[in-house]
């Protein structure tokens, strides 16, 4: 499973769980569907090229960790100790099948098993918005910076305010799997602006038209300026951010204290 040159995986005994709605049964079932999905570009808004960027700059000696099984991004990362980490055993498994060079891990990114480890770290995807408390992005935030080596940089992206108006989170995606035409549909539910949570009915529908799994997420939004202090409080420091409100992100590049 893994090549000699890859970092060995590590599995804790017991892999932490977080809550239902930050781990959905949407995708337990759909995992190759879902990393198709992702792996198309289909994504509305997501900046691929600013986390390929981080490749460029960490050399292929070094030790790389990917938060989330991203196809996206995945393949580029290959040519680095890579190490692919996922809360989701049905998406760490198809990653396996596809991608046997790299190491692969299950571990919550409130508690990752790792100490000073990695020259890089890449979280795609808005992981962020399963970090529905601040006290989560307390936890994330001490594990990544815990887990970076002294200089080593974290990119991130995290979601706006804004993208309760795009079509992320109310809107229809079709993409391709295996030559069948799926359907990705996603209708906003419910906005908490105090706390920037919001709920979201997301959907996969096959190529008959039968909806395959549906399920209700809570997901969390960011402002900018909060989001960055929470994260310079816990031992990283901001270098870089890049805001899109026409497509709802926030993207920060940070390096270890």
């Amino acid at each position: 499973m893994v090549a000699p040159s890859a970092v060995p995986p590590v599995v804790p005994p017991e892999a932490p769980q977080l809550p239902v709605e930050a781990s959905p049964a949407l995708y337990q079932d759909l995992a190759a569907v879902h990393l198709a999905f992702y792996g198309q570009g289909v994504v509305p808004g997501l900046d691929v090229a600013f986390f390929r960027a981080a490749l460029a700059a960490t050399a292929a000696t070094d030790r790389l960790l990917l938060i989330g099984s991203y196809s996206a991004v995945l393949p580029a990362a290959l040519a680095h100790r890579l190490t692919v980490c996922d809360l989701n055993p049905d998406m760490l498994a198809e990653a396996v099948q596809r991608w046997p060079r790299a190491g692969f891990l299950q571990a919550d990114v409130r508690r990752l098993p790792l100490a000073a480890r990695f020259a890089a770290i890449l979280m795609p995807g808005a992981v962020t918005a399963h970090l529905l408390t601040d006290a989560d992005v307390a936890a994330a935030t001490t594990s990544l910076a815990a887990a970076l080596v002294p200089g080593g940089q974290l990119r991130l992206d995290a979601y706006l305010p804004d993208i309760a108006r795009t079509p992320h989170f109310n809107g229809v995606a079709r993409f391709d799997v295996s030559g069948d035409a799926w359907t990705r549909q996603a209708t906003l539910v419910d906005v908490d602006p105090s706390d920037g949570c919001l709920q979201v009915d997301l959907s996969f529908v096959d190529p008959a038209g039968r909806v395959a799994c549906c399920e209700r997420l809570s997901q969390r939004t960011f402002g900018a300026d909060a989001l960055i202090a929470a994260l310079e409080d816990h031992g990283l420091r901001c270098l870089e951010r890049t805001l899109s409100p026409s497509t709802g992100r926030l993207y920060l590049g940070l390096r270890r204290v």
